[in-house]
């Protein structure tokens, strides 16, 4: 046991140490902000990838130039959202968005 005061907080483990290393996709411009999906009006959840490579096809899936570039983005019945809005692939590419790690 340990006793004495907090005079300041230190992780014993980095987040990295802990979790699993997920990956999303977004932009570093002024903060990091990374597509999300809604599920219902009031649940919005991030959209994450277990590998780097899965984040990858799905970004190439997004900004492939066949695809309809002014129409939202679904994943079955749920919309893909960036900063709240719905985003079409033509904004994925205007935005830049590249794979970033969650953590």
């Amino acid at each position: 046991y340990y006793q004495g005061s907090i005079s300041r907080r230190i992780p014993l483990f980095p987040k990295k140490d802990y979790l699993p290393k997920l990956h999303c996709i977004g932009t570093e411009q002024g903060g990091k902000d990374a597509l999300k999906f809604r599920k219902t009006q009031e649940k919005e959840y991030l959209l994450q990838f277990r590998d780097r490579h899965d984040a990858s096809r799905f970004l190439e899936w997004l900004q492939n130039p066949s695809r309809q570039q002014s129409d939202p983005v679904f994943i079955g019945s749920s919309k893909l959202l960036y900063k709240g809005d719905p985003i079409t692939p033509l904004e994925v590419i205007q935005n830049r968005m590249k794979v970033l790690p969650v953590y």
